[in-house]
């Protein structure tokens, strides 16, 4: 509750926001291991890449195993972050397709979101709209891979445009639904 998450990374989003607990409902992994973390990558409201997070929920703390990055079509990319396992295959999501189009949906109004869903049972839940990943610092590797996702992005027809969009975001993740019923 005393923590300040503006300092570090100087994410602005964190600097005013009153501390306070949020208590939510525990997501199952069922009866898997190894659970999913899709991140979708949206650059002026465009779904560009994904990143898939695997973590074995198995072990006590919890441990991530994978972290590799992909096209919309689920080829591995040749670039990532410096951890993640570049060009590596995994199998391709069951909903994948739905989850694109919901990320495509939420991130309309923004120059650049991620789109996180996490993995429930069978199905693929929002987690959260992240507009500055570790503060916008983390390099993709090689170099030039981080200078193609910067030049892709462009913040000028957007940046006065997006607060009329949020209460239609809000109401769009309110509606969010893949794979079932999760009301």
């Amino acid at each position: 509750m005393k923590q300040n998450f503006y300092p570090g990374l100087r994410e602005r989003q964190y600097k005013s926001i009153r501390p306070g607990i949020v208590v939510e409902e525990l997501l199952s992994p069922g009866n898997r291991a190894i659970v999913s973390d899709l991140r979708v990558y949206c650059f002026n409201g465009t779904p560009k890449f994904i990143r898939l997070t695997q973590i074995d929920v198995s072990c006590t703390p919890k441990k991530k195993i994978l972290g590799a990055g992909f096209d919309l079509d689920w080829s591995p990319l040749p670039w990532g972050y410096p951890t993640d396992m570049v060009g590596h295959v995994a199998e391709r999501p069951a909903g994948l397709d739905e989850v694109i189009d919901q990320a495509r949906s939420l991130a309309e109004p923004f120059p650049f979101v991620r789109v996180d869903f996490l993995e429930a049972e069978e199905h693929f839940l929002v987690g959260e709209l992240t507009f500055t990943p570790s503060g916008g610092i983390k390099p993709f590797r090689p170099f030039e891979a981080d200078l193609a996702l910067g030049d892709g992005l462009d913040l000028h027809p957007h940046w006065q445009e997006w607060p009329h969009h949020l209460e239609g975001a809000k109401k769009h993740l309110d509606q969010c639904k893949i794979h079932g019923d999760f009301t």
